[in-house]
C-alpha cells in the first residue's frame, strides 16, 4: 500500500508485489550536513571489520595455476609389504587451479634409509579440468628389505605454490611373519595394530603367534581401533596366526570403535586365546 501524490491531495494505492514504484523531488527534505560535520567526516577514521570479527568464514579464491600430492592410496603411509615381491604404486593428485591443465607430468619416487631412489616413475597426466583429482597408477614396484620413504610429487611448469607439491610417508618391508613374536614396548612391535599391519602387508610362511608383553592395549598406547585382520598371504591350516598374552602377562585391549576393536575382514585361521599359561588355552 502506497500513498500516491495529487493536485487534490493522496490517492491510496493497493498492489501486489512486485511492482515499480518512482518518487518526485517532494518526497522529503534533504537532511544536509552542518560544516561541523564535514570537519568531523574529513578526519573520521572508518573502522574496517574482517571475516573473523563478525563470525564469517573467510574464502580465497583459488589460484590459477595449482597442483599438488594429496594421497599415497598405495601402499598407504605407515605401510608393511614383502621384501622382494611387486606391490602396486597408486597416488591421488589434484588440479587445485581455476585452469584447465594438460600434460602434467606427476612422480612417485620410493628412497632408501640414506635417500638413495631405489623407485623413480613418472607419469603424464594427458587432461586434467581445473579443480578435479587424478588417481595415477604408476608401474608395480619391488624393493628389498628395509624401512623406504615414499614420494609423490607434481611437476607443473609455473605452479603458484610449490610448498603443497610434494607428498611423503614411510613404508616397511620385510620376509613373511613365521613364529613368535612379542608385541608391546620394547618388543618385536610395538603395538598391536603395527603387528596386524604387518600380518596384512607380508603375510606368513609358517604359524605366528603375536604375544602381548604390556598389561593394556589402548588409544594410550599408539592403537588405532578397529584393527583389522584381513584376508592374510599364507593363511592355512598349519599357518594361521593366534593372538594371546605371554605366559605370566595379563593383558587387555581396551577402546572405542564404531564396529568392533578387532575385526576379521574374510580372514580364517586366526584364534585369540586368553591364556597366559605356557601350553594353556
Amino acid at each position: 500500500r502506497v500513498w500516491r501524490m495529487t493536485e487534490d491531495g493522496y490517492d491510496v494505492v493497493e498492489t501486489s508485489l512486485p511492482a515499480v514504484f518512482t518518487v518526485v523531488k517532494e518526497i522529503n527534505e534533504p537532511r544536509l550536513p552542518s560544516l561541523k560535520g564535514k570537519m568531523r567526516a574529513k578526519s573520521y577514521q572508518t573502522t574496517v571489520w574482517k571475516a573473523a570479527d563478525i563470525g564469517a568464514d573467510e574464502f580465497t579464491p583459488p589460484l590459477t595455476v595449482d597442483a599438488c600430492a594429496s594421497a599415497l592410496v598405495e601402499p598407504p603411509d605407515g605401510a608393511t609389504r614383502v621384501a622382494g615381491t611387486p606391490f602396486p604404486v597408486v597416488a591421488r593428485f589434484v588440479n587445485r587451479g581455476s585452469a584447465a591443465q594438460a600434460g602434467v607430468p606427476v612422480r612417485y619416487r620410493i628412497l632408501d634409509g640414506l635417500g638413495a631412489a631405489v623407485y623413480d616413475q613418472t607419469v603424464t597426466v594427458a587432461v586434467w579440468p581445473n579443480e578435479t583429482a587424478q588417481t595415477v597408477t604408476f608401474p608395480d614396484a619391488t624393493v628389498g628389505a628395509g624401512t623406504f620413504t615414499l614420494e609423490a610429487s607434481v611437476q607443473l611448469p609455473g605452479d603458484l605454490d610449490p610448498a603443497n607439491d610434494v607428498l611423503t610417508g614411510t613404508f616397511t618391508t620385510g620376509e613373511p611373519l613365521a613364529g613368535p613374536y612379542a608385541v608391546g614396548a620394547g618388543g618385536d612391535f610395538a603395538t598391536l595394530t603395527a603387528a596386524v599391519s604387518a600380518l596384512n602387508g607380508r603375510g606368513v610362511s609358517a604359524a605366528v603367534t603375536f604375544l602381548l608383553t604390556d598389561p593394556l592395549y589402548d588409544g594410550s598406547t599408539g592403537e588405532a581401533f578397529p584393527i583389522e585382520i584381513h584376508d592374510y598371504a599364507g593363511s592355512g591350516p598349519g599357518s594361521g596366526v593366534t593372538i594371546r598374552p605371554a605366559p605370566g602377562v595379563t593383558a587387555a585391549i581396551s577402546g572405542v570403535s564404531p564396529s568392533a576393536l578387532l575385526r576379521l575382514v574374510a580372514a580364517d585361521h586366526v584364534t585369540l586365546d586368553g591364556s597366559n599359561t605356557p601350553g594353556g588355552t
